[in-house]
Order: C-alpha cells, then structure tokens, then sequence
C-alpha cells in the first residue's frame, strides 16, 4: 500500500543490526556479529518480541556451502535453513523479484526484501567460516496483535506485482477525479493549475 507509505502503525520502530565497526571504524566494518552460537554458527540478529524482517543484505558467503538460518518464535528447529545460493538464486525464488544476488554468476552480494514476521522473536543465523559484511533491517512491534509468523507459504503476489511494474500506480483509481489543463506561461508569469475547495487528497500529479 504505497498511500500509506508515510505512517507506521503505532508502537513500531524502525532497526537494523549490522557488521559495522562498533568504534566507527570505516576499513573494519566486518565480522561484527552479536555472537558465536553453541555449534560456532555466527548469530547475526536475535530479536525479542513482534516484528518483520524487512531487508537482508550480505557479501563474503561462499553460496553454495555456506548457510542461512532463520528461527522463528524460539523455535530448535529453522524455518529456513539453505545455502545462500538456495535461498538467493534458485527456483521459484530467483524468479522473484524481491531476493537475489548482485555481480552475474560471481555472486558478490545477496539480498533479500521478502517480509518475514514473528510473532515473538527471531535469530538470523550464518554458519560456516567467513569474513561476513551485513545490514538485516526490520520493524519491531510493541504488541504482537495482527501478526501472522512467517511459514513459507505467504502470497507475495501483489509486492511483485509492484516491484515488477513500477510504472503502474497500485492504488486504486476508483473516486479519482482526473482535471488536465495545458496552460502557456512566458517568462516570470505564473497561474494557477488546481484549485478545489473542500476536504480530499491528491491521488497523483
């Protein structure tokens, strides 16, 4: 729903954990991580309570060995668990626009913007050796009421409609009152294109 791009629902914050250099060191914004976990598996966000994962975004992965793991409400057992190349590059998901890897077949990046909520907490997870560098950014909820936990089986069709055909408004055009006007102006003159008064909205110019 882009018209309601500019309001967040109350109690909502926007965060985001990343590998930057906690003393602000610019040439050292890796391997940041919150923890080593107990199978030496790097542990890239823990969050407690409501919220979505809105973005992903990470490079230094070996794609085809090393994993993402993805566990959801306090969970033993990953709701995700794949190579980065799996869960990046593979069907059906490569065919989507919201999640991919950048620099061709060489895979130097990957990212993903399919929301995954959670009800009551969430741990990102990478296993295997490396020098990772990572943004994960999400909103988080001070109330876990209309939040649905992520299962895999989530309808993104209307996001990839949106992401796939950027020229088209999605907002409804149903209401809308169309007013064109072609008006020749010289130099320093001005006038006026639209006045209306009364309560409404501009739907788009």
């Amino acid at each position: 729903d882009f018209s309601g791009l500019p309001y967040l629902k109350r109690g909502t914050q926007a965060l985001q954990y990343s590998s930057t250099d906690p003393k602000e060191d610019q040439f050292n914004d890796y391997s940041h991580w919150l923890y080593t976990d107990k199978d030496s598996s790097a542990v890239l966000a823990d969050i407690k309570g409501p919220g979505t994962i809105y973005r992903i975004w990470s490079t230094g992965n070996s794609g085809d060995t090393n994993r993402i793991k993805v566990y959801i409400d306090g969970e033993e057992k990953p709701r995700i668990d794949q190579t980065f190349n799996q869960f990046h590059n593979h069907k059906p998901l490569r065919d989507r626009p919201q999640v991919g890897s950048g620099a061709g077949n060489n895979y130097l990046a990957w990212w993903s913007y399919m929301p995954i909520s959670f009800a009551k907490s969430i741990k990102i997870v990478r296993e295997g050796n490396f020098r990772p560098f990572y943004n994960i950014t999400y909103h988080s909820y001070d109330s876990p009421e209309g939040v649905t936990s992520w299962t895999g089986r989530e309808d993104y069709s209307k996001m990839e409609a949106m992401w796939n055909h950027p020229e088209k408004d999605p907002k409804s055009t149903a209401g809308n009152i169309s007013i064109d006007k072609k008006i020749s102006l010289q130099p320093g003159q001005s006038a006026a294109i639209f006045d209306h008064n009364g309560s409404g909205y501009i739907a788009a110019l």
